[in-house]
């Protein structure tokens, strides 16, 4: 497959400051925190036995 990376756009990501969100009523830190502990227990899981458990679906 031939890609032109010409026709992609650069997406520049921003640090999300989570105190001046929670401050202004947002407080949405726990659906990135949750997510990474989620990773982390997909990983240890696989870990247990690749041979049987890498590839799945969580």
């Amino acid at each position: 497959m031939d890609i032109n990376y010409n026709d992609f756009d650069l997406v520049i990501e921003q640090a999300v400051d989570f105190e001046a969100l929670k401050v202004n009523g947002f407080d949405v830190e726990h659906f990135f925190t949750d997510q990474v502990e989620a990773e982390r227990g997909y990983a240890l899981k696989v870990a247990e036995d690749v041979v049987n458990n890498k590839g799945k679906s969580r």
